[in-house]
C-alpha cells in the first residue's frame, strides 16, 4: 500500500503528483493516473471561509438554473473550485444541470479534470479532444534521462485512462470561436460547448535554438529531456559521460517551460552518477540559465 503525501492542484496545464512508500515505479505511475479517476480528495471545513472557493460553493448548494449556471460562472471559476469541493455537501443541485463541457488536451490535467467533472455533474456532457494513443507521465522523463526509470515506466495507453462516460475524440482542435462557443477540428468538424477547459500542454520550439532541431537532438552531443525519445538518448549520453568523464554543459531557457526544476535535476543526478562511478574529478559541470535567479521562487 502506498501512502499519499501530497497532491497539488492543476496549474498551467500540468498536474504535479507526489507519492512515497511505493513498492515499484509502476505503482507510482499507476497511482498518478488512476487515482485521479478513483480517489476523492477533500480539503476540510475551510471551504466555506475561503473566498476563492465561494463561487463554487454557492454553485453546488443553491438553486440555480442551467441558464444562470452558464451565464453567471466561468470556466476559470469551475477549474479553481471543483478540485476542492467538500464531500460534506448535502445538496448539489448543479449535479443535475445539463451542461456541455469541452476539454482540449488529454494530458494529466485534461484526464484528471474530465474525471472530476464527470463525478460532479450527473448530466454533464464531457468531451475530451486529444490525438494521442499513449499517455506519458512527463515528469518521469528526467528520471529516464538519469537512468532511474526505464523508458516504458512512464506511459500507458490513453484509452485505459479515459474516465468512464467521457467522450474521447481522437483529433486536434485547430481553431476556437469563443464568441460562438465552438471549436473546429482538423477535419473541419465543429464542436459546441458551454464551457471550455484548455490544457493542451506546451510545445517546444526547437527552431529558436540555432543549430538544433527535434530530429537532430540526441544524434550528436546535444540532448534534451523534454521529449520521451530524447530522454532515452539522454540516458545513453549521461551514462557514458558519468563513467568516462568530460565537460558537461546544462542549460535552462529564458522562456517559460514545463517543470522548471527539470534542468536542475538532470544536472544534479548526472553529478551524482559521476560520484557513484568514481569519476567526479574527471567531470566538469557548468550550468547556464537565462533567468535572474536559479529558481522561480526567490526564497
Amino acid at each position: 500500500m502506498m501512502r499519499v503525501m501530497r497532491v497539488m492542484r492543476v496549474m498551467r496545464g500540468a498536474r504535479v503528483l507526489y507519492a512515497v512508500n511505493c513498492k515499484s515505479n509502476e505503482s507510482i505511475f499507476r497511482w498518478c493516473f488512476q487515482s485521479v479517476l478513483e480517489v476523492r480528495w477533500t480539503y476540510g471545513s475551510g471551504l466555506r471561509e475561503n473566498p476563492r472557493n465561494g463561487i463554487i460553493w454557492g454553485m453546488f448548494t443553491s438553486n440555480i438554473t442551467r441558464r444562470s449556471f452558464v451565464k453567471q460562472t466561468s470556466a476559470a471559476a469551475l477549474l479553481s473550485g471543483l478540485p476542492v469541493i467538500s464531500s460534506g455537501c448535502s445538496a448539489n443541485p448543479a449535479k443535475d444541470i445539463a451542461v456541455k463541457i469541452l476539454i482540449i488536451g488529454g494530458g494529466a490535467a485534461g484526464i484528471s479534470m474530465a474525471a472530476r467533472l464527470k463525478r460532479k455533474l450527473n448530466k454533464g456532457e464531457i468531451t475530451l479532444v486529444d490525438p494521442s494513443d499513449r499517455h506519458f507521465y512527463q515528469p518521469g522523463f528526467t528520471f529516464i534521462g538519469a537512468g532511474v526509470w526505464k523508458a516504458d515506466d512512464v506511459w500507458m495507453k490513453q484509452e485505459s485512462l479515459m474516465p468512464s462516460g467521457v467522450k474521447w475524440i481522437k483529433d486536434r482542435v485547430v481553431e476556437v470561436d469563443a464568441a460562438h462557443n465552438t471549436a473546429t477540428l482538423t477535419g473541419g468538424g465543429k464542436l459546441s460547448y458551454d464551457f471550455m477547459v484548455l490544457c493542451p500542454g506546451l510545445q517546444e520550439n526547437w527552431s529558436l535554438i540555432q543549430g538544433i532541431s527535434k530530429d537532430t537532438l540526441g544524434e550528436g552531443n546535444a540532448h534534451s529531456i523534454y521529449d520521451w525519445q530524447g530522454s532515452c538518448k539522454t540516458w545513453t549520453a549521461v551514462d557514458k559521460f558519468s563513467r568516462t568523464g568530460g565537460r558537461g554543459i546544462f542549460t535552462d531557457t529564458w522562456t517559460k517551460h514545463k517543470c522548471g526544476g527539470a534542468p536542475k535535476k538532470i544536472c544534479l543526478l548526472t553529478e551524482q552518477l559521476a560520484r557513484k562511478h568514481g569519476k567526479r574529478k574527471d567531470c566538469t559541470f557548468k550550468y547556464f540559465t537565462g533567468s535572474k535567479q536559479l529558481y522561480d521562487v526567490p526564497h
